[in-house]
Formats: C-alpha cells, sequence, structure tokens
C-alpha cells in the first residue's frame, strides 16, 4: 500500500456505473497526489467529459485528472510511457489480460478488476422470499450488467425445489420495460 504519491497513473474504466468507476480509481489516486490519465469507454463520453469538469469544480488542480479521448489501441503505448506509474482497467477478461501483460512487460504496478461470476448462496435459515428477493434484484440489476451481479446460484438442497418454485414464478413476473419509463425497484425499494 502507498501513501504517497508515485506518479502519473492510467486508468482504463467501463460504461456501466461510468461515474461511479471512475470516482473509486481516482478519488484515493489524486487523494495522495497521483495525477490520473483516465480512457473510458466510448459509449460514455459525456459522463468522462462529466466527470473532468466536476473534479475541477470541486478544486482540484490542473492536471489532478485528464480525460483522454482515445482508442483501445493507444493504451499499450501509454502504458509504455516512462510518465506512467501505473495502471487500473475494470474491464473484460480480454482487456484485462492484454493491459496486464502489457503492465507486466514494463515492470508497472497494474490493478484488474474484471468481470466475475459471483456465487449467490442460499440456506434454509435465511428466508425463502428474502433469498428470492435479494436474487432477483441481483440477477436484474442494471439489467444484469455488473460483474457482482448472481450468476451462480448454490441453494442448500433441502429448499432447493421451493427456492428454483419461488425464484422461477418472480423471474416470469418481472416486469419487462424501455429503460426510460420505469425502474425496478429491490425488495427493499433500492432502485436497480
Amino acid at each position: 500500500m502507498e501513501f504517497h504519491p508515485v506518479g502519473v497513473l492510467l486508468a482504463v474504466e467501463p460504461w456501466n456505473f461510468p461515474i461511479y468507476q471512475l470516482i473509486r480509481v481516482v478519488a484515493p489516486a489524486i487523494a495522495v497526489g497521483n495525477p490520473v490519465l483516465y480512457k473510458h469507454a466510448g459509449i460514455v463520453p459525456q459522463c468522462a467529459a462529466l466527470f473532468e469538469n466536476l473534479v475541477r469544480q470541486a478544486g482540484a488542480p490542473d492536471g489532478a485528472v485528464t480525460n483522454l479521448y482515445i482508442g483501445a489501441a493507444k493504451i499499450a503505448e501509454l502504458i509504455g510511457d516512462d510518465r506512467i506509474q501505473g495502471v487500473a482497467l475494470t474491464g473484460s477478461e480480454g482487456a484485462g489480460s492484454k493491459v496486464g501483460a502489457r503492465a507486466a512487460e514494463m515492470l508497472k504496478k497494474s490493478t484488474l478488476e474484471l468481470g466475475g461470476s459471483d456465487v449467490f448462496v442460499v440456506l434454509d435459515d435465511g428466508g425463502l422470499a428474502k433469498a428470492v428477493g435479494g436474487g432477483i434484484f441481483g440477477r436484474l440489476g442494471n439489467a444484469g450488467q455488473i460483474c457482482t451481479g448472481a450468476k451462480r446460484f448454490i441453494v442448500q438442497r433441502g429448499i432447493a425445489d421451493a427456492f428454483t418454485q419461488a425464484f422461477v414464478g418472480a423471474m416470469q413476473g418481472a416486469p419487462i420495460c424501455r429503460p426510460t419509463h420505469s425502474t425496478p425497484r429491490s425488495p427493499n425499494g433500492i432502485a436497480s
């Protein structure tokens, strides 16, 4: 763990959660004095520009963050630049393998948050209705486009049939709508 600046960092970030992902990576870096260059997903250029403006409005000095409108092909070149001291990527395994390999080749520190396959465990003491509601939210949250979404379900044998029947019924009843019309909510009322 570093508690002092190490230099310029490069962040390569995804389209889903376009502001949150930048905050998660950039805030700790600039808090200790590391400037961050970031390449956001090409489908969220307005979010990338907005974030840079928000950081400036918050009082960060010029150069604390810099949004780069570049293609993925330029990332390897940037990682090779002597001024870049580390790289963070949130994205696919394919992108991670390329960025990780290039960072290793250049002996640069890297963090890679790659697509996951989180397990959703259901035990008999957790409450069937609560487990079904949580499972639905975990599977459908952010339209299923989240690396921490429930993708594998492990259900205790004694409640497996009841859970499966209730879960399938709840999935069949899940609203299907255009994203601009309504926001599905989890059992606790949090928008997904």
